[in-house]
């Protein structure tokens, strides 16, 4: 009697029942395995460009916030508190 399993796929909605015991479904079952690690890579991937460009903003800001502190200064102009 064949062995057949079924799983949701992760971040899908995807049900997939595959006989292991095929040579068909070993193959779909590896090339799913790949396609999940690939994935993941790739989420990976996005967020670490995503954070990077993030860091980049913040250094932009923090520099022209610096900037406008020095243009402030250069001009007399203060905050004052009472």
């Amino acid at each position: 009697m064949p062995l057949y399993i079924s799983t949701v796929l992760p971040h899908t909605a995807c049900l997939l029942i595959v006989c292991v015991c095929s040579v068909t479904g070993k193959k779909l079952m590896a090339k799913c395995r790949g396609l999940l690690q690939e994935n993941q890579e790739l989420g990976k991937q996005i967020s670490q460009g995503r954070v990077a460009q993030l860091e980049a903003e913040i250094t932009l800001h923090k520099k022209h916030n610096q900037e406008i502190k020095q243009a402030q200064e250069g001009e007399g102009i203060g905050l004052h508190t009472r």
